[in-house]
């Protein structure tokens, strides 16, 4: 080899390192700016709080169980929690994804025609109506939240812990 073919050899092999070193610089950048995928708790937070209308939920998580969906409609709102990577698709039925507990607010006024509890009692300013330990109201401000616990049993205190958590829905 010649000096003036290594003096070439060396000139392209600098081009090419800094060009790589370039690309590597622009390809990292550019792939660090996109964020990740959506997660189905990003998607059911984001229906929830795009919801004009009052709604309750117990945060991203609870008690074990995560935040898979939320729909939303004229006067009403859902949340379902259950195990997390769990696809409740309505086309697919799957035996073994089942929401955990699903909280639905509707406006008070929108269940006024329905008969009065005898099992009526307050949980700081919430009050809580029905007996069935799966099946409960929870009278919050002119909002009910209809909580529905899969098991279908929950026992005073888990009813009481859970009103508790209850908190409005923040708007985005």
């Amino acid at each position: 080899m010649n000096v003036s073919s290594t003096r070439l050899w060396v000139s392209v092999s600098a081009v090419v390192s800094v060009l790589a070193v370039a690309m590597a610089f622009v390809v990292g950048t550019s792939a660090s700016s996109f964020s990740d995928p959506p997660t189905a708790k990003d998607e059911a937070e984001a229906t929830l709080s795009a919801h004009d209308e009052p709604a309750y939920w117990v945060g991203r998580t609870y008690d074990g169980a995560h935040l898979l969906e939320a729909n939303t409609g004229a006067g009403w709102a859902s949340a379902a929690y259950g195990e997390e990577g769990c696809d409740l698709d309505a086309q697919f039925i799957d035996a073994f994804c089942f929401p955990d507990l699903t909280l639905e607010t509707k406006a008070a006024a929108s269940v006024a025609g329905r008969p009065r509890s005898t099992c009526r009692r307050h949980v700081g300013e919430s009050v809580v109506t029905g007996c069935a330990s799966g099946e409960y109201g929870v009278l919050i401000g002119r909002s009910i939240v209809l909580v529905h616990v899969s098991s279908g049993s929950s026992t005073r205190a888990e009813q009481d812990r859970l009103v508790r958590a209850l908190r409005p829905v923040e708007r985005g």
